[in-house]
């Protein structure tokens, strides 16, 4: 943007009519750095751990000519300061639209001319305020989460038979997981602790050998159960994401040059490889692990209130508070996965440039590789 803001130890002789971030320091490491042009000087400011360093500070009327310089994977803002070029700062092609319009705003000042910022995509939700992103309408923060969720389960409309066996093998799982505890329960009373029970010896081992014959039915019965789940949903997962991927490479085709332009590859990537096997994760997995983990909630309670219902009283007691507290984490926990996400499409952006520049590079220098 072209009103970016300046770090608060930053300190200029007036008020900024034009601030430009960049991701790129001087020595060429990806770190911020930032162009402000105040009504005299023209200000660059780099950021350190110790604090934020001004490179330059250098009144309007020694420069002249300034030019954006084409570079792999970025560029670099140049003007001519007492006859010589001097190199202000350095940026990705992530930046270089605004550093462009900069260029252009400055050559004018330079020359004494009037000019004024261009009218930027500044759009803001009606609802909460927050910015929009450049080429959409939509705000996350105010969508509702259940179009959100209707959007996720089309995907699965194709596959509408496998997800209800899917289904029904959690279902299923779920029980069995339930046979094993409730085992237990005669297993101590009648077995291995009968108290008031007066049972013969004899009949104790035939009830224990039949426990052990349903414990071990009931795992075997587990297992195998889990292995159909887990080839079902292996299944299902290829073929969705297959889907959402080809659906969203589709929609790539479609849209215009200026849309890559503002864009870097590398986040692009990231979102049709990172991005749907996360969505694909939550069909697969996570919906099912909510699933099972909700069923299971339920068979335990119904158990529960069926054996002795001031003991399941008891043991739902805290349930009220750990929801309440869970709720606070993943509220907190929300925001750093939102920065986690957008860190990784960065170091793609960065990876991929790279990568793409390396043949360049190479090829100019004259290397065989």
């Amino acid at each position: 943007m072209l009103t970016a803001p300046l770090p608060e130890d930053a300190v200029v002789d007036g008020p900024v009519r034009l601030c430009v971030e960049s991701d790129i320091s001087p020595d060429g490491s990806y770190d911020s750095a930032w162009l402000a042009v105040t009504a005299n000087t023209v200000w660059v400011f780099v950021a350190h751990e110790t604090g934020t360093e001004t490179r330059w500070s250098i009144p309007l009327c020694e420069l002249s000519e300034p030019k954006a310089l084409p570079l792999v994977g970025g560029g670099a803002l140049e003007v001519t300061r007492n006859g010589a070029p001097l190199e202000l700062i350095r940026y990705s092609s992530g930046c270089l639209p605004f550093f462009v319009i900069a260029v252009g705003l400055l050559g004018k000042w330079l020359k004494g001319e009037s000019a004024e910022l261009p009218e930027q995509d500044a759009r803001r939700c009606t609802r909460c305020g927050l910015p929009l992103e450049s080429g959409t309408k939509v705000c996350p923060a105010c969508l509702p989460k259940s179009k959100v969720i209707k959007r996720i389960v089309l995907y699965l409309k194709p596959y509408l038979w496998h997800a209800f066996g899917l289904t029904l093998l959690s279902i299923i799982l779920t029980g069995v997981g339930l046979v094993q505890p409730y085992l237990n329960k005669p297993l101590l009373d009648r077995v291995l602790i009968p108290g008031g029970h007066s049972a013969a010896l004899t009949a104790r081992l035939h009830l224990l050998g039949i426990l052990v014959i349903l414990l071990v039915l009931s795992l075997l019965a587990k297992t195998l159960f889990g292995i159909c789940q887990g080839l079902l949903s292996s299944w299902m997962g290829n073929h969705i994401a297959h889907d959402i991927r080809s659906q969203l490479f589709q929609q790539l085709q479609y849209l215009s040059l200026r849309f890559f332009d503002k864009r870097q590859m590398g986040t692009v990537i990231s979102r049709v490889n990172q991005d749907t096997r996360e969505l694909q994760g939550f069909l697969v997995w996570g919906a099912q692990d909510l699933a099972n983990n909700i069923l299971l909630i339920f068979g335990i309670g119904a158990i529960l209130f069926v054996l002795d219902w001031h003991l399941a009283l008891i043991v739902f007691a805290p349930a009220p508070l750990v929801a309440i507290l869970t709720s606070m984490f993943w509220r907190r926990a929300r925001g750093f996965m939102h920065r986690f996400f957008r860190s990784w499409g960065r170091i793609n952006a960065i990876i991929t440039e790279a990568l793409n520049g390396m043949r360049v590079v190479k090829a100019f220098a004259q290397v065989l590789v």
